[in-house]
């Protein structure tokens, strides 16, 4: 299916590449009616002007300023909705009803989008190792490449394991190191000799590895809460 029939799921990975849903916006929308949902406004129109859900109006981008950080993205409200909603958040008295209702809004939002965001990561990590098998990579190369445990590895294709924004800025750095690769109808699940342009794409990888750092509970071959634990005698003489 043609990826202009997927939509966009607003998370961006550091490398600027919009993440897509998985289901396509025919059954979503076929969802939606299912359940009796409300159909959610389109953000740009055909002309280019922009929607606010608070004045419930199609505006041109110049009433709207861009997101910090995100260029490409506005606001959620125009400017004069913006301007109104901030000073009746500032006119509301400290720990009345109305105060806490809106701190546990904003924090409900901040967990939906976290939520939303680490889906996204996570499919795409696991469509990433799926990806990179069938180009002729086994799950202990890509481990190398990308500096992460066997068992991590299993549970990132298995969907089942919170991924980083840096974890997933490696997958997408090697991704676009071995896209001119073919891909074969299967993963690799073993080969006896190591993949031909392995020396190759880890010098490549060095520089994004150092860039990307990712907390790893393994030092020189020991565990962090080994190193941690002490013995009594240790700890008493310690205290002492």
């Amino acid at each position: 299916m043609p990826a202009h029939k997927f939509g966009f799921s607003g998370a961006v990975s550091a490398h600027g590449v919009k993440y897509r849903k998985r289901t396509c916006l025919a059954c979503e929308a076929h969802a939606r009616d299912a359940c009796g949902l409300p159909e959610r406004h389109a953000r740009t129109d055909e002309r280019g002007y922009v929607w606010c859900p608070n004045c419930r109006h199609s505006l041109h981008p110049v009433h709207f300023r861009r997101r910090p950080g995100r260029p490409h993205l506005y606001l959620a409200y125009c400017i004069v909705c913006t301007r109104t909603l901030d000073r009746a958040r500032v006119c509301t008295p400290r720990g009345s009803a109305a105060w806490k209702r809106d701190i546990q809004q904003r924090v409900a939002r901040k967990r939906r989008r976290s939520a939303r965001e680490q889906a996204e990561r996570r499919r795409f990590v696991a469509d990433a190792i799926v990806l990179l098998g069938r180009r002729g990579f086994t799950r202990a190369e890509i481990g190398r490449l990308c500096d992460v445990s066997k068992g991590s590895l299993i549970d990132w294709a298995n969907a089942v394991r919170r991924v980083t924004p840096h974890v997933a800025a490696r997958f997408g750095k090697l991704l676009s190191l071995t896209a001119h690769m073919a891909l074969g109808p299967t993963p690799v699940r073993g080969r006896r000799t190591p993949h031909p342009d392995m020396s190759a794409l880890q010098a490549a990888m060095t520089p994004v590895l150092a860039m990307y750092p990712v907390r790893n509970a393994w030092v020189h071959g020991k565990h962090r809460g080994a190193r941690a634990k002490q013995s009594p005698g240790a700890t008493t003489a310690a205290v002492d």
